[in-house]
């Protein structure tokens, strides 16, 4: 749905399956930004009775919701900011400085107007939360989570046969086709994610990690390798420029 994020104009949706719990807190965090819930058709019920005003069905599967969400938005002519459904809290970090706390609408006004500003399509940030490894405000060749992203419009879309990492792929795709993506490292995003039932926590099991796994191998020769350090994680091969 269209919304103002710090007086940008953009299209916020929410990713969700099977969590209408999570509506009322997010619509806490969102402080009035009405967000569309992206869910499965036989959840839509269920979450406008838990108070979701704009909910609408998408396609099976995380990568089709994403890419029902930047369809949405781009019918519009407006920038894509997809929100996971279960934000804890983010901060800002600076160097040599405590974090702050910031409000998720501020946090993703400036994400949006960051990721305007970069000149690159696909806008997010570093996949932890730790102030300890922020070494720069921005990133240009690295790995963009989904869980709060900015697209403007563009052709790119989330691959469908991916039923997990399908936003490893996605910034790649932007690496590819645009010459990188704008990570803020400096915004530090908590979300719920394993210990959260549903969305992807249902359907996260070994065999379909290394089936993403071997896909992504396949399509991005040389670009993913293994992280020795988390079982059934990857990490993208850091590019030479």
């Amino acid at each position: 749905m269209r919304t103002e994020l710090l007086g940008k104009a953009a299209y916020l949706t929410v990713i969700s399956t099977g969590r209408p719990g999570n509506v009322a807190p997010m619509h806490d965090a969102l402080r009035g930004a009405q967000p569309t819930w992206v869910v499965r058709d036989s959840d839509v019920q269920a979450y406008q009775d838990a108070g979701a005003q704009h909910v609408a069905a998408a396609p099976k599967g995380v990568a089709a919701a994403r890419n029902f969400a930047l369809s949405a938005a781009f019918d519009e002519q407006l920038p894509s900011v997809t929100l996971s459904d279960d934000f804890r809290r983010v901060k800002a970090a600076k160097s040599g400085a405590k974090p702050t706390e910031l409000t998720l609408t501020e946090a993703l006004g400036t994400l949006l107007e960051h990721t305007q500003m970069s000149g690159f399509k696909l806008g997010g940030a570093s996949p932890t939360d730790n102030a300890y490894f922020v070494r720069h405000d921005h990133q240009a060749q690295h790995f963009i989570v989904g869980d709060a992203t900015v697209v403007t419009p563009c052709p790119l879309r989330y691959d469908t046969r991916l039923q997990l990492k399908e936003d490893y792929d996605f910034t790649l795709q932007h690496i590819e086709a645009y010459g990188g993506a704008n990570r803020c490292d400096h915004l530090l995003f908590t979300w719920k994610h394993y210990s959260n039932k549903g969305g992807a926590v249902d359907t996260r099991t070994v065999e379909v990690e290394q089936e993403a796994i071997a896909l992504l191998m396949r399509k991005w020769p040389g670009q993913v390798r293994l992280n020795p350090k988390r079982e059934n994680e990857v990490l993208l091969v850091k590019r030479q420029r």
